[in-house]
Order: C-alpha cells, then structure tokens, then sequence
C-alpha cells in the first residue's frame, strides 16, 4: 500500500521564523544614503520588509523600474556583507517546528530574500535542517512574486503534497497562498498589521499557537 505524502507547511522566513527588523532597516537605510536618497523614517522602511524588495521601492521610494532595479542591487551587496547581524529566531519558534514534525508535517520556506542568504541565515541560526526545502529571490530577477515563489516551494519538495498551508506576517503571504489555492496563516509577531490578517484562514498571535493552528488546518493530530 502507498504511504500518503505528509502535509506541507510552507513559512515565511523574516518575520515568522526570525526577527530581522533591525538588519534590514540598517541595509535599507545604508541604501538610501549611497544612492542619495533622502531616508525614510522607520515607520515608512517597516513597510518595505517582507515583499520583494525591488518591488518595494518601486511602489513607495519614488523610484521608475530602472532605478528600483540599481536600489535592489545596492541593497542585497550591502545586505550580503551583514545579513547575520543581530538576527535571532523568535522565542518558541523551534518548539513550534518540532510539534510540526512530530505531528507529521513536512516543512519549507518561501521567502523573497535572497535564495543564497536564506540558505545562509538558516544554517546560521540552526534551522536549515528543520526544512526539506528553500525557495527564495533569484537574482535574474526570477520569482518576483510571493506567489510564484510558494509555487516553486510546492515543485520543489520531494513530491506534492495533499494538504499545504503558507504560514506569514504580511498580507502578500496570504495572497500568494490564495493564488495557490492554499489555506493560510497569519502570524502577530511580525511586521504586518492587523488588517493584513483580514483574508487569512487563522491567524496566530503567539508562536506557542502556531504548531496546533497549522495542524489543524492540515487535518494532521496535534500532539500536546
């Protein structure tokens, strides 16, 4: 008899799995100043962390694509020579995986930070075991989206599953999972704001929430 392919929980990597606030804001302040852009204040660069970062300073800096594209390139060589920096994983994250695994789901990331630099940061923090795959920005500029990036997450893993759910803190998290056809999950530790949580399937406030509300929506027997 074949055995079912495990459920697949797909996560966001900064803010879901880490908190990297304060690098990025430094990276993207340090972008601002080379390029010779007035730098926003922290409220304003909060909204750039999460969608692909070209994308956001196409959107808010100002910028026409040309410009977006040479303030990315700046970006992720001033990001690669410090994306280690004061970056920790968020308290009860790694218990959350474990109950994932314990109770029978496979796990993956699908980020928009650079593919490299997540690989990177995982194997920094002790994580990159935990995941049976990683997808993130390509710099050819490939998987621009949130959504087609959790595509390649669901080609990339040893073979598709049934049930999967996106697990993130911004609301193009949710909208990638939408146009994947995947339940999701909003998580309250991050960098979104409520109202991003709105189309959510569940959301979870606390990381010592997270493992059951994911194994609920994959039908998979939480374990206490």
């Amino acid at each position: 008899m074949m055995r079912p392919e495990p459920p697949l929980a797909i996560f966001d990597l900064d803010g879901t799995l880490v908190d990297s606030g304060a690098n990025i804001l430094a990276g993207l302040r340090a972008t601002f100043e080379e390029l010779g852009l007035a730098v926003p204040d922290d409220a304003e660069l909060t909204h750039y962390i999460g969608p692909p970062v070209r994308q956001s300073f196409l959107a808010r800096a100002g910028l026409d694509r040309d410009g977006a594209e040479e303030a990315g390139r700046v970006y992720a060589r001033l990001s690669d020579e410090r994306f280690r920096d004061g970056v920790t994983v968020y308290p009860g994250i790694r218990t959350a995986l474990d109950t994932l695994t314990d109770g029978g789901a496979l796990l993956a990331v699908a980020t928009s930070k650079p593919e490299l630099q997540a690989f990177a940061l995982l194997d920094e923090l002790g994580l990159r075991e935990s995941f049976a795959c990683v997808v993130g920005y390509l710099p050819t500029g490939e998987r621009e989206s949130k959504a087609a990036i959790i595509g390649e997450v669901l080609r990339g893993v040893p073979a598709p599953p049934l049930r999967a759910v996106m697990v993130g803190d911004r609301s193009h998290d949710i909208a990638g999972a939408e146009a994947n056809g995947l339940a999701s999950v909003w998580v309250g530790w991050g960098y979104g704001s409520a109202d991003e949580a709105a189309t959510a399937t569940r959301t979870a406030l606390r990381p010592d929430h997270l493992a059951r509300s994911v194994l609920e929506l994959l039908d998979a027997p939480a374990r206490a």
